[in-house]
């Protein structure tokens, strides 16, 4: 359990990065008194780039280059990093990729395809 030395009272946390290098600023022991108890294997694909069934696989092959090429520069890195959502870079992956999450997803119950009706 935390205590901050404003009062506020954290027993129990769990977050897709590691939460309090954000409020270290606020919390300065916070490091020294919340442990991380387990961190889960990278298996939940983060953001992705993906095409409509209809785009031709032309536009889709310049697309992905260029998307490709400017990830490959600092300047593009500084800017994925910076253009709200804190991406480290890209790189291409077939739909292989996404089998390790559909197996937990299929376990989970979840079906993705009704959470938006």
């Amino acid at each position: 359990m935390y205590l901050s030395p404003k009062g506020e009272i954290c027993s129990f946390g769990a977050t897709f990065i590691d939460a309090r290098t954000n409020v270290v600023a606020d919390f300065p022991d916070v490091n020294d008194k919340v442990v991380i108890i387990w961190v889960t294997d990278p298996f939940i694909p983060n953001d992705n780039v993906s095409f409509a069934a209809n785009v031709p696989a032309e536009l889709r092959e310049k697309l992905t280059q260029a998307l490709v090429d400017l990830a490959s520069t600092e300047d593009g890195i500084t800017l994925l990093k910076n253009g709200g959502y804190s991406i480290q870079g890209l790189e291409v992956v077939d739909d292989t990729f996404y089998d390790d999450f559909r197996v937990y997803l299929e376990a989970s119950g979840v079906d993705p395809t009704t959470l938006f009706k």
